[in-house]
């Protein structure tokens, strides 16, 4: 062409040629910049099927202007040469200078990067669907980078097909193969007409599993496994192959993903769990894939149905929190089926508890009616309290939990209405004082099972945002229940998060007492370790882990190996130089002695860590029990602290007041019965936090830490009736008040 398409477009090199056209660089002559055009050459009437395609290819891409993922267009003669019916179409688009996923292998084997690049592929799709397109030709060479290599557009529409179909008998024919072959469905293959989402789904497994190994180009639906193209082992691999290609490359439509958003949340599940581990540590979650599986089939799922009455109020809230995971996740056909399964096998309270239960996330307008019809039973009116807190209308919700308290004799079940009770407390404006944190307690006090609800009440503090608290209730859990180890895993881990080394280690090491190969336990703390500037164990853990293909461990150990010189492996190698050869460099020696007396004193401060560990966690389960006492103790007197006495005393407000009588202590915080959480604390050195327990009444105990975590004070205060006592037992007591009078006189 020697004209400018358009009057504006100066064509250019050739791109791409297929057969549904072939694709130029053109030249803007306003702006001079580069765009992309597809021209179809349509010159002979037996070419009228081409062109009808291509102008339903420009009506589509029109159609999906400024949905995400999807490539721009910006001029077009369509409407002209389907008026004409002869010449050359040709519509302008975005140019991508990097070409398309066929044209790069950057992203091979980079697992995050492939599903961070594959998500914007899954959210265009669904853009398209969500419009009413089905694209049926997507392919590596029809998603391009734009406008960098972190981002990426779908192209060429020229076999999309509109949900309606009402022209698609003029586009194809039976016997035509329409698609990719590569990455065609099987029901596609066979009929082009019968293509539906799930049929694009097909495809975007087979390019996922492309992007991930550098093939695909396989006609059959079962791949290879994805760790044959991976050097050493993966933890998210068997996620992304079972919960990602495996249930979307099936010849069996309706055994696929329903939609592409299904997709999206089992790609943003996989990507949550790469986040955390960025930080180096592993969290064991219960979100996302693995609860799908546990309630949707198997063993574990029919022992759910059958033993449900056996545990009533813990399996009702492992089912809620399981129903909003599948409701959040579009899985409501699955959550249909299980109640369905549920109500078949229970009758009595269990029943009225789960089709109240089913009311509340499926049909929330029948809630008041089965609260007419079952009066007796707390659960229509407890989740119609959850109802309207859930739409922020807190005063019925308050009404409605009330009344299910007042019904409910079943503790455990009664401890949940009184935690949903607070939560509603914390909005209502009614400003009653309903008391709900002193009935939680007193409950917790008067409860047989006060082990377990130690648990729960730690879970609702730590959501609440207050994680400290919330895990010293765990650790009094812990006290009766040692060898839980989902609890104490969570203590650790969380207390690392935070910063508490030394608990994070004392829980760690319980657990490994009991498990001693659990490689999630044994990289996080090489974590621990490698931060405390302890080398040599924080290797001896990642190699424990990586030995068992914990990957990330791999790479923490090979961070490790380049910042300290690999020094196991020089120990080694030195130990075999001494056996093997008679005549030794004396730095051999040295060397290795400098290696050994390193790992020494590396024991020496994990002992240290851990024995501070252990005080913490007697000094947090004596705390929460204090919290429980019903003998409260009174603060208000004199008491001494190292070789500082402070004066503890009631003001006009009520509120406790800390002043210091003798030395340069300075100490605050928040006082809770026979408990006291210090908020600051210094004498001769500061400290930020630690928590104060009466445990007589003449003697408190506790400790201080700073956020620096060598420095740990454990605490002892000794109650004095008044100060003249104290002076008489401590001759060169001065106060604040003689030290002050005597330096005005000195000054005089």
């Amino acid at each position: 062409m020697s004209k400018p398409l358009n009057g504006k477009w100066v064509l250019g090199e050739k791109i791409n040629k297929g057969g549904q056209g072939t694709v130029y660089k053109v030249t803007n002559i306003e702006d001079g910049l580069i765009y992309a055009a597809k021209i179809v050459n349509i010159k002979k009437k037996i070419y009228k099927r081409r062109l009808n395609r291509a102008c339903k290819e420009v009506d589509i891409i029109e159609k999906l202007q400024g949905k995400e993922n999807i490539i721009n267009i910006y001029d077009s003669n369509a409407k002209e040469i389907k008026s004409n019916g002869l010449g050359d179409l040709f519509y302008v688009m975005d140019y991508s200078s990097f070409g398309s996923l066929s044209d790069n292998n950057f992203y091979f084997n980079d697992v995050e990067l492939c599903l961070r690049l594959f998500k914007q592929i899954a959210v265009g799709v669904k853009s398209a669907h969500d419009s009413g397109v089905i694209h049926r030709d997507l392919k590596p060479e029809n998603i391009l980078f734009y406008p960098n290599q972190r981002n990426i557009v779908i192209s060429d529409f020229g076999l999309g097909l509109f949900k309606e179909r009402s022209e698609e008998d003029n586009i194809t024919t039976d016997d035509e193969i329409l698609g990719p072959r590569f990455f065609i469905s099987p029901e596609q293959y066979k009929d082009p007409s019968a293509a539906t989402e799930r049929s694009d789904i097909y495809s975007l497994g087979k390019i996922l599993y492309f992007m991930m190994t550098g093939k695909g180009k396989t006609y059959a639906e079962e791949l290879d496994e994805l760790p044959k193209f991976f050097s050493g082992a993966n933890p998210y691999l068997p996620l992304i192959q079972e919960g990602l290609i495996n249930r979307m490359v099936i010849k069996e439509p309706e055994n696929r993903f329903s939609n592409v958003d299904e997709i999206i949340s089992e790609v943003d599940n996989i990507l949550g769990q790469v986040e955390s581990n960025s930080k180096r540590t592993i969290s064991k979650s219960e979100n996302g894939s693995i609860v799908f599986n546990y309630f949707i089939k198997g063993e574990d799922r029919s022992k759910f149905i059958r033993e449900f009455s056996k545990d009533l109020s813990g399996n009702l809230r492992l089912l809620r929190w399981m129903a909003q995971d599948l409701l959040d996740n579009s899985k409501k056909n699955a959550l249909e089926s299980l109640f369905a399964d549920l109500k078949k096998k229970n009758k009595g309270k269990c029943l009225i508890a789960i089709i109240s239960a089913e009311a509340y996330f499926i049909k929330p307008e029948e809630l008041k009616s089965l609260e007419k019809k079952y009066p007796e039973y707390s659960y229509p009116s407890y989740f119609l309290a959850k109802y309207f807190y859930d739409c922020r209308t807190y005063g019925l919700a308050h009404s409605y939990i009330e009344k299910s308290i007042k019904l409910e004799s079943e503790n455990e079940m009664l401890f949940d209405l009184l935690i949903l009770l607070t939560k509603i407390c914390e909005k209502c404006s009614c400003q009653l004082n309903h008391n709900h944190e002193d009935r939680i307690r007193d409950h917790i006090m008067l409860s047989a099972d006060k082990d377990q609800l130690f648990s729960v009440f730690g879970s609702h503090i730590i959501d609440s945002g207050n994680r400290r608290l919330g895990l010293m209730y765990y650790e009094k859990y812990l006290e009766y229940n040692p060898h839980d180890l989902d609890i104490r895993f969570k203590c650790a881990y969380e207390y690392s998060q935070i910063g508490e080394v030394q608990l994070a280690l004392h829980h760690y090491l319980i657990y490994l007492n009991k498990n001693k190969n659990d490689s999630t336990v044994l990289n996080n703390l090489g974590v621990i370790f490698d931060g405390e500037e302890m080398p040599s164990l924080a290797m001896e853990m990642y190699i424990k882990s990586s030995e068992q293909n914990n990957t990330l461990a791999s790479s923490n150990l090979a961070s490790q190996y380049l910042k300290i010189g690999l020094i196991k492996e020089a120990s080694n190698l030195l130990r075999k130089t001494i056996k093997n050869n008679d005549k030794v460099d004396p730095r051999v020696e040295q060397i290795l002695g400098t290696i050994d007396e390193k790992k020494k004193g590396e024991e020496e401060t994990k002992k240290k860590l851990e024995t501070i560990g252990g005080q913490k966690n007697q000094h947090h389960t004596a705390y929460i029990e204090k919290m429980f006492d019903a003998q409260v103790t009174s603060w208000i007197g004199f008491w001494e602290i190292g070789k500082n006495l402070i004066e503890i005393s009631d003001n006009e407000n009520g509120l406790l007041v800390i002043t210091t009588v003798e030395g340069t202590l300075e100490l605050k915080g928040v006082f809770s019965g026979n408990c006291l959480r210090v908020t600051k604390y210094s004498s001769y050195e500061s400290y930020d936090f630690g928590y104060l327990y009466l445990n007589s009444e003449r003697t408190f105990k506790g400790y201080v830490q700073s956020s620096d975590i060598n420095k740990f004070s454990e605490m002892v205060g000794i109650r004095y009736p008044d100060v003249e006592t104290y002076r008489k037992d401590n001759p060169s007591f001065r106060s604040v008040k003689d030290t002050l009078v005597e330096s005005i006189l000195n000054s005089q």
